[in-house]
């Protein structure tokens, strides 16, 4: 039986890398998913719990308000970075498509993105490389004025947010219960309604500007369209490689994938505290939370660098459609400080498209899994079926009785 030609090899491996690539980010996902069932276990414990389509509605409201805190934190970072961007002192001028700059726009054109469609920047810099970047848009109207402000004076709001929070705390020690007044929740309603309708348009133009569709921006040093007219291997792999990561908008995907993941650790501790509310030993509890809750740790935090992995061996992929390139690639590697995700690309690339620079994402998708996700899911119907509330007592008035 001989073996699949290495075109057939390269697109089953584009099929598994995209396969993974959805694996791991249902990883990330996972813990904010799970928070539905163990909400949902907590209130089933308590003396009087609500009627369960109630607890699924509260568990589902609860959820969706911390995961639209953590997209506003993202929208902060987001204006922060797009800033930082505007204000940077790193000389670039968009490209204008001059003959200079025909073998680029071929390249361009050959890799399926539309000039028109990405902004492409050049750069005097001899030392830089090409790069592929995601420069966030600003905030529509007032917003983006506010945002540019708060980029400015972040540090100044951090320590004014200090103080107000340590202020309130004083008042709550001597003022007992000050904030228990109509007049104060009515205040607190009234800026919530004339706050809401804006928070909410700039949640969406971000969402839209930024998730849903973003701008993803190719710096090219300018001594790059010579290597590319001499069709130098080398340069032609790096180059679509690069396109690649700009067609996927990678780096969008990363800066939300980066803030996610980092809020996902804790609610996987979280998520693992469903373990205790069984009628189980104490030291068998305790030892199948603390195996849930690392599992579910590590699990998140591995799956960050290996949803990095993958989109560059698809990169690879997609890049290297040819013997030549591919050996261009691996000379690009070669000279590259190595590291294990140099070290993965090369050996995908010099054994011809085999699965074994896969373990490792695979591995954090299985551990994760069956260490954590299933088992969370595994005791959902067993603590709902079962009587998990500790033992009362028995009443003091029947012992007398008898």
């Amino acid at each position: 039986m001989t073996d699949a030609p290495p075109r057939d090899r390269r697109l089953r491996h584009l099929r598994r890398l995209n396969l993974l690539h959805h694996s791991l980010r249902a990883v990330v996902a996972a813990p904010y998913v799970l928070l539905i069932p163990s909400i949902m276990v907590v209130d089933h414990s308590e003396p009087d719990p609500l009627h369960p389509l109630a607890a699924l509605l509260t568990a589902l409201a609860a959820t969706t308000l911390i995961c639209l805190a953590i997209f506003a934190f993202l929208i902060w970072e987001w204006a922060a970075w797009s800033y930082e961007y505007r204000q940077g002192s790193s000389f670039r001028m968009p490209i204008k498509w001059g003959p200079r700059w025909d073998d680029v726009r071929h390249a361009l054109e050959r890799a399926g993105i539309d000039i028109d469609t990405i902004a492409a920047y050049k750069t005097f810099d001899e030392h830089a490389n090409l790069q592929e970047l995601h420069p966030p848009r600003r905030s529509l109207g007032i917003s983006g004025v506010f945002s540019d402000w708060g980029a400015r004076h972040t540090k100044k709001l951090i320590i004014v947010g200090a103080a107000c929070g340590v202020t309130l705390s004083v008042a709550d020690e001597l003022w007992p219960d000050w904030y228990d007044r109509p007049a104060f929740w009515i205040a607190i309603g009234i800026a919530t309604a004339a706050i809401a309708p804006f928070a909410a348009r700039n949640g969406w133009s971000q969402y839209r500007q930024n998730a849903r569709l973003p701008d993803s921006v190719v710096i090219i040093p300018t001594q790059w369209p010579a290597s590319l007219r001499r069709q130098d291997p080398t340069a032609m792999a790096v180059f679509m490689h690069e396109l690649s990561h700009v067609r996927h908008h990678d780096a969008a995907r990363r800066r939300i994938i980066s803030v996610y993941t980092r809020f996902g650790q804790f609610f996987a501790f979280l998520d693992a505290g469903i373990v205790l509310n069984a009628n189980l030993p104490t030291w068998l509890s305790l030892a199948a939370f603390l195996t849930m809750a690392t599992t579910g740790i590590l699990g998140v935090r591995r799956a960050r660098p290996a949803l990095i992995l993958i989109e560059e061996l698809r990169a690879d992929a997609e890049a290297c459609s040819t013997p030549e390139t591919q050996k261009g690639m691996c000379t690009f590697l070669d000279k590259t400080p190595p590291t294990p995700q140099t070290k993965a690309r090369k050996q995908t690339l010099t054994t011809n498209w085999s699965p074994t620079a896969l373990k490792s994402p695979t591995q954090t998708i299985t551990t994760t899994t069956l260490g954590f996700a299933l088992p969370v899911l595994l005791l959902t119907p067993l603590l709902w079926t079962n009587d998990t509330a500790p033992q009362s007592p028995p009443n003091s008035n029947t012992q007398m009785h008898k």
